[in-house]
């Protein structure tokens, strides 16, 4: 029950912070500011103490079992033994030098994603700050709750396509940073080249059936063979992840998704898919094109091309986190939509984008609620 309090006031405060947000241009700069700040201390605190995340108790087990090590002794341990990043061991094992608690790790690892986006919107845009952050908790809201190190690496990657904008050369080695928050940064340096490229709207549907095609005839011919490999089975560290995603974690994932629950994923898959197609083509139609716009845009794209390449390879799980990392950053193009669009185009895209994101949020509380787990207190027998 205190899982669903905690979503409920999540849900609360981003309603309050969208209310005000709407009336943003009659508060004074020094005002919004204000209210920014105190809506981040909010947001901190809540993320500080809730109990809520499909990752949170592995977390937990992790932190608590953690025995201090020496700098050495935890890289080697990154890269042949433990099952997270270099990252997140270093500060799992300050905060128990410190003798600090598991809460202190959840501060910092929400608290950080969120001093960076905040100077980023900043630089972004000064005048709607309110806005910018609502959009970002609001679409990103799965991420910051579900995914604690792929939220901070994507929000990362964002900060790394703002330099890229600005040819900043920092941007690069922030991204080779960035492999020790999460992995799936290791995608960056594919991509980096095809991100600068500005594309018509036609080459996107062109590229999108190709990709679609292509993968169906994968689909077809790897049907026909039978796959029980396991490569570095047994093994840790990076090559964990390799193995866990690409071959264990289905089946781990079709134990969890049962009766109900199996629905209402698949659901909020499709509506997140139908949400990030709108906003490429929308922001490829009304978006004025500037360098950091056809990153965003061109990232969306990427973010789609391997969800469809290996969702339809029912390799699910890749499919999400590869999508996700890459997709990061369409909250800035959604606010672009609303700054460079007419009042009625405005209108329409953003009540569109409020409720399909509503239904998306609607549907993770169903999620988290297991409606389909008969030891769930919410269990319907379905």
């Amino acid at each position: 029950m205190y899982k669903i309090i905690t979503y409920f006031s999540i849900y609360f405060f981003l309603f309050i912070l969208y209310i005000l947000s709407t009336f943003e241009k009659r508060f004074t700069k020094k005002n919004r500011y204000y209210l920014l700040y105190s809506f981040i201390a909010i947001f901190v605190l809540i993320y500080t103490f809730r109990d809520t995340g499909d990752d949170l108790q592995q977390y937990r087990l992790i932190f608590d079992s953690f025995s201090t090590k020496s700098i050495s002794e935890i890289f080697a341990l990154t890269v042949i033994s433990e099952k997270i990043e270099f990252f997140w061991i270093l500060l799992i094992n300050i905060l128990k030098k410190n003798h600090l608690s598991f809460r202190f790790f959840l501060f910092i690892s929400f608290t950080i994603p969120i001093i960076i986006i905040t100077k980023v919107n900043s630089e972004f845009d000064k005048d709607k700050p309110l806005l910018l952050f609502f959009l970002f908790l609001y679409i990103n809201f799965e991420d910051a709750t579900n995914i604690i190190r792929q939220f901070l690496a994507g929000v990362i990657y964002i900060y790394c396509l703002s330099l890229l904008a600005k040819n900043n050369k920092k941007y690069l080695i922030i991204s080779i940073l960035n492999i020790a928050f999460h992995y799936v940064s290791f995608i960056f340096f594919g991509i980096v080249f095809f991100l600068k490229r500005k594309k018509k709207s036609s080459e996107y549907i062109m590229l999108l059936s190709i990709i679609f095609v292509f993968a169906q005839l994968i689909r077809l011919l790897m049907s026909n063979f039978k796959f029980d490999v396991f490569v570095f089975e047994g093994g840790n560290g990076f090559f964990f992840k390799v193995n866990y995603y690409l071959f264990n974690y289905q089946k781990i994932r079709a134990e969890i998704a049962v009766g109900i629950n199996n629905y209402i994923d698949k659901l909020n898959i499709l509506l997140t898919l139908v949400f990030q197609i709108c906003v490429l083509f929308c922001g490829n139609k009304y978006v004025n094109k500037d360098k950091f716009t056809i990153l965003l845009l061109n990232s969306q794209f990427l973010g789609i091309f391997v969800f469809i390449i290996f969702y339809i390879l029912d390799l699910t799980t890749i499919a999400i986190r590869l999508n996700t990392f890459l997709c990061s950053g369409q909250f800035l193009i959604v606010y672009y939509l609303l700054k460079n669009t007419s009042i009625n185009t405005k209108n329409i895209v953003y009540g569109f984008f409020i409720v399909i994101n509503f239904l998306i949020l609607f549907l993770d509380l169903l999620h988290n609620m297991y409606l389909g787990n008969v030891e769930s207190p919410f269990y319907l027998g379905l």
